[in-house]
């Protein structure tokens, strides 16, 4: 992969963990109540943190950042200046959900702007894919770049909500403390299997997709399989073994254990973080053109 899609790889990732972090935490709130909202208190802010520094290093993949604003004027027909806009709107609505949540003036207004940044934070998930639904890159052009910008979001997403809410868990026994934590565990241990779901559909359907060869007899999947055979089953084994290690985490949460070291869940949180910056590598290597 060309070092200048590095700022791609972050960004993308970034912007996708943000949105997955957003969507779990409300979740669990609806459904947890007052004490799971204090356990996942900040959650837009930290959603917020993560996709602004995506979209900061998105600037890296700029001939000139300076120009970045002009790519919103082509809006009709470019799924990128669709991107920039959708990605811009989501960190906005972050910004003035935390405005109108922690001011008593504007508090009434704090539901319905969840509801606008939950909105917007799922339609940048769909445009970001739409950005590489091209039909000259066919390991690109099909239902599995969905599947792995969503996968990603959900997976990523579920285990930030979770350790965010893990450590600031007291871990005093009794159902009043135990129940919210259960709560959101419950549902991060869900959504992130659902993310583990997509992302392990995508994979046959990526690999299929990019049999085509071009000109020169090249096709994506046999350049990731022989080049790139390493990292690509590193990632399938790092998202598993991260993912594993948060369920137990997690499972020890819900039993009103906190004796499992902190350790564990960042562990837990950095391996599967890295098995998605594999995977998203592996992504980008997967650009073969095909025809013109």
């Amino acid at each position: 992969m060309v070092g200048s899609e590095w700022p791609l790889v972050y960004f993308t990732i970034l912007v996708q963990m943000s949105v997955g972090l957003l969507i779990v935490s409300e979740v669990a709130c609806l459904t947890g109540g007052a004490a799971a909202r204090d356990l996942l208190r900040g959650r837009e802010s930290f959603s917020f943190v993560l996709g602004a520094v995506g979209l900061a290093f998105s600037f890296g993949h700029l001939g000139s950042p300076m120009h970045s604003p002009f790519a919103l004027f082509n809006l009709a027909h470019s799924w990128l200046s669709r991107e920039i806009l959708c990605t811009s709107i989501f960190l906005a609505s972050l910004v003035a959900l935390a405005i109108t949540r922690y001011t008593a003036t504007f508090k009434a207004f704090a539901r319905p702007v969840a509801v606008v940044a939950f909105v917007v934070g799922l339609a940048t998930v769909y445009v970001m894919s739409q950005v590489y639904m091209i039909v000259t890159v066919p390991a690109w052009n099909s239902p599995a770049t969905l599947l792995n910008f969503v996968g990603a979001a959900l997976l990523l997403g579920s285990l930030a909500a979770g350790l965010l809410a893990y450590f600031r868990w007291p871990g005093e026994d009794g159902a009043e403390t135990r129940t919210p934590i259960a709560c959101i565990m419950s549902l991060a241990l869900l959504f992130a299997g659902l993310g583990l779901l997509a992302k392990f559909i995508e994979i046959p359907i990526s690999l299929f997709a990019g049999l085509e060869t071009n000109a020169r007899g090249v096709s994506a999947t046999a350049a990731v399989l022989t080049d790139g055979l390493g990292p690509y089953v590193l990632q399938i084994v790092l998202l598993i073994v991260g993912t594993a290690l948060f369920v137990y985490v997690a499972n020890a949460a819900m039993r009103g254990n906190k004796a499992v070291l902190s350790m564990v869940g960042i562990g837990a949180f950095l391996i599967t973080l890295a098995g998605e910056v594999l995977g998203r590598f592996a992504f980008f290597d997967m650009h073969v053109l095909i025809g013109l």
